[in-house]
């Protein structure tokens, strides 16, 4: 985590971090040995520890030998990534190869597990297929964020975050729809973006400010929300998105949503967001101009977008329901249910996790 997000982290009540080391995550090249180091740590620590569940957002610790359940949570994958993200290009043998490993130690982990989450139905579909599970066995729970927001004097302002490394996140997609409106002479797209531009490989994007955009790097929550209050629009391009926290944020302060049309962003925002056809650049280009000449519609697709944010995707509907899945998973000995407050930030921790 980032210093940011390490500061939220910590604020949270009966959390205990208990090591902390520079590991590589199961979707980067040449992660094998790191995880295998991992494995053993965490063992070690569960030995130590005795929990009563392990709740993991990594695949590989599914299958850990273990006497206590082990909920696995699906956030994303690299073979669906593929799927929606890769470009047609002759097989690279080392990419496959390490495709083929990630694909053996992901689907272990998962018949390993004891219970699996997806953040939507379209990641519990993908991984089902991908990985041979039965899709009964993989449970739905969206995500969910607790943020005060502060909806302020809206401008004729769009903003968009994402990774700029990652294709997942199209970035290049709105760069071409602003540029196209400049190359018309037609009404200027003000857009801003914020998000990281180091890949983890330390590759840079190759875009450049002009036409319009402008590149704002990774902002803390404390900068990029008052961007959030500002703009009217928040432009959701991604052509391969699981959920899109992000998305929920802007929604929360009041932003109309305009999605790239794509099942994801169809399953979480239903018909409270503004759709452009998938991956077409005139077609956002068209759709965010209507938007921004439009401020009574943007207010009202914003209003929506808050009201289906508040009220589906709050920390306390998320943290309920997996309080729930926890029961099932436990015996009910240890189940916790009297003076249990499931509000978000100051809930009781009523397992040892």
């Amino acid at each position: 985590p980032n210093p940011d997000q390490r500061r939220g982290l910590y604020s949270l009540p009966n959390l205990r971090d208990h090591f902390n080391l520079p590991y590589k995550l199961e979707w980067m090249q040449d992660s094998l040995s790191d995880i295998a180091a991992a494995r053993g740590d965490l063992s070690d620590l569960i030995a130590r520890l005795q929990p009563d569940l392990l709740h993991s957002n990594q695949f590989c610790f599914g299958d850990l030998p273990t006497a206590c359940p082990r909920l696995v949570v699906a956030h994303s994958d690299i073979i669906s990534w593929q799927r929606w993200c890769a470009d047609p290009a002759p097989p690279n043998p080392t990419w496959e190869l390490f495709t083929d490993d990630y694909h053996h130690l992901v689907q272990r982990g998962l018949h390993g597990a004891s219970a699996i989450v997806a953040p939507s139905a379209f990641i519990a579909t993908s991984i089902s297929r991908d990985y041979d599970l039965l899709t009964a066995r993989v449970q739905t729970i969206h995500n969910g964020v607790s943020i005060t927001p502060r909806i302020g004097t809206k401008e004729p302002l769009t903003i968009m975050v994402g990774r700029l490394w990652d294709k997942a996140k199209n970035v290049a997609l709105v760069a071409e729809a602003v540029q196209q409106a400049q190359a018309d002479g037609g009404s200027p797209l003000p857009v801003i973006v914020a998000g990281a531009d180091l890949s983890p490989d330390h590759q840079y994007p190759l875009y450049h400010e002009g036409a319009g955009i402008k590149y704002l790097g990774q902002l803390s929550a404390a900068q990029l929300y008052p961007l959030f209050a500002r703009a009217s629009v928040y432009i959701a391009a991604s052509r391969y998105e699981p959920f899109g926290l992000a998305v929920v944020e802007a929604a929360l302060h009041g932003c109309a949503i305009l999605a790239n049309d794509i099942s994801s962003f169809r399953e979480v925002w239903g018909d409270d967001a503004v759709y452009f056809a998938r991956n077409d650049a005139t077609a956002l280009r068209t759709a965010l101009s209507e938007l921004l000449t439009d401020p009574v519609r943007a207010a009202s697709y914003g209003a929506r977008a808050h009201l289906r944010a508040l009220t589906l995707y709050n920390a306390e509907r998320m943290a309920a329901d997996y309080y729930q899945l926890y029961q099932q998973l436990l015996p009910p000995h240890l189940w916790y249910n009297e003076g249990t407050n499931l509000s978000y930030p100051d809930a009781k921790v009523p397992y040892r996790v």
